[in-house]
């Protein structure tokens, strides 16, 4: 005698992995495209480390929230090797050391 297949619903459990899955891919993609945009609009006209603007803006692209923090660390902190992306306020600050000769010498 053969026993009928009963008819598996249309909510199982693989279409809610399948929706959950989407989902979570959908907000990597718009994760990895915010992190994308905030660097180069940071790295458009500034001079880069080991590669151009563009490189970073690709592989931000590509690596997401880590490669965006690889280059904060190499152009935006303290650990970044040159200064010049101090802010405005410590710009003014060492400006006006200068000229009132109260810069980092004193004794």
């Amino acid at each position: 005698m053969i026993h009928p297949v009963p008819k598996q619903s249309p909510h199982g459990l693989a279409e809610v992995i399948t929706g959950w899955t989407l989902l979570s891919m959908v907000v990597m993609a718009v994760v990895h495209i915010a992190f994308a945009i905030g660097v180069h609009a940071h790295a458009r006209g500034r001079k880069t480390t080991f590669v151009a603007p563009w490189a970073w803006t690709l592989a931000t692209l590509f690596g997401g929230p880590f490669v965006a923090l690889a280059y904060w660390t190499m152009h935006v902190s303290r650990l970044a090797p040159t200064r010049e992306h101090s802010t405005e306020p410590e710009r003014r600050s060492a400006s006006r050391a200068r000229r009132t000769g109260h810069g980092d010498a004193q004794a």
